[in-house]
């Protein structure tokens, strides 16, 4: 049978090259592959080339997407999968690679624009910080494609680049529930200026009842970005970024599978809602000044203050709350490199630069 499908497709192609122009040719059609940069590794590796499994998102594919944010984004489109955080959804944790969506996010370095989003406690990165309208690029690295960042990155790494410029959107979605999401943004252009604004609210009015003080598991998160770009010359760009995120959102009491079946909305255990509240502010510089033909300088710093506050149920009377809790967050980063390329030799030096520190209570963390 084999053989006689052979012998029929030989016959179908015989006859359509007698049947077609004695000019046409008949042969292997060329497919041309555009392989893309990873610049999240150091090395300028391209998908095709690398030792390592990638994943690598642009612009066009992330706008098409119409996804309301990052989390919605990757979870439908990439391998990463994502589950609310005992019930703050604004805050999710994340599986890569199998590690479970327990500690999985412990072994996953995330950043953006080359500054790292991990704490240095077991607090979660937070994603929903990032407005999705102004994402440039999303590198995905795993296995050795993640090692230049160290620990924490066993599972890999994960990289989101935002636009130097906003484009100029206005963009406002409604649903049930409470839920709603505004974006704008503006950005404008004038000799060797860039400046550009941007803002994006994100709400939601709660899914379950409302708890013995009255509130539902509603919460709301306000980001501010604002980013200026200085061209002084044709081998030097500085880049001036601000960020601003605040935070306020209750979520729900845990539910056993019978109480979920039978009413998921429900307090199951009658207690007040936790009720966290966090503030922060990033200040960002980065250079990139090409001194001669074969040397350049990369120069990417970042302070980053955060305040995160937690209320949790008191023991003694679940109606009302307990002591807030406060931990203060101190980050100081540096990423500098010195690249030099000529011909087919190239040498990437450098050195990635960390002080945080966590002042809780009773005690401070530093790394």
């Amino acid at each position: 049978m084999t053989n006689l499908k052979q012998l029929s497709l030989a016959a179908s192609i015989a006859a359509l090259t007698f049947a077609t122009s004695t000019q046409a040719v008949l042969g292997p059609i060329p497919i041309y592959l555009n392989p893309v940069t990873i610049d999240a590794n150091y090395l300028g590796d391209t998908e095709d080339s690398a030792a390592f499994a990638s994943e690598v998102y642009n612009e066009s594919e992330i706008q098409n997407a119409s996804s309301a944010n990052l989390y919605e984004f990757l979870t439908q489109h990439s391998s990463i999968a994502f589950a609310p955080s005992s019930g703050n959804r604004f805050t999710q944790k994340l599986d890569l690679r199998g590690y479970g969506l327990t500690d999985g996010y412990q072994n996953v370095i995330i950043t953006l624009n080359g500054r790292r989003l991990n704490n240095i406690d077991t607090a979660i990165q937070d994603l929903n910080v990032i407005d999705l309208n102004q994402v440039e690029r999303i590198e995905i690295t795993k296995g050795n494609g993640s090692v230049a960042y160290g620990d924490s990155a066993m599972a890999g790494a994960i990289h989101i680049y935002t636009k130097t410029l906003a484009d100029n959107i206005l963009e406002v979605s409604r649903g049930n529930y409470g839920l709603a999401n505004t974006s704008i943004s503006a950005g404008h252009t004038q000799d060797n200026l860039d400046i550009s604004i941007s803002a994006n609210k994100q709400q939601q009015g709660g899914f379950g009842v409302a708890d013995p003080q009255g509130n539902k598991d509603k919460g709301h998160q306000l980001n501010k970005k604002a980013v200026l770009t200085i061209k002084p010359n044709t081998s030097t760009e500085i880049l001036l970024d601000y960020n601003n995120s605040e935070l306020d959102t209750r979520y729900p009491n845990y539910l056993t599978l019978a109480q979920f079946n039978q009413d998921p909305s429900q307090n199951s255990t009658g207690r007040v809602y936790t009720h966290q509240q966090t503030n922060y502010d990033v200040y960002s510089l980065q250079v990139e000044h090409q001194l001669d033909e074969q040397f350049s300088l990369s120069v990417n710093t970042a302070k980053e203050d955060k305040s995160s506050t937690n209320m949790y149920y008191d023991w003694q009377d679940i109606t009302s709350y307990d002591t807030p809790v406060t931990n203060l967050y101190d980050y100081l980063s540096a990423d500098i490199r010195l690249n030099y390329q000529h011909e087919q030799l190239k040498i990437d030096a450098g050195i990635n630069y960390f002080d945080g520190e966590r002042k809780a209570s009773s005690n401070t963390s530093t790394k």
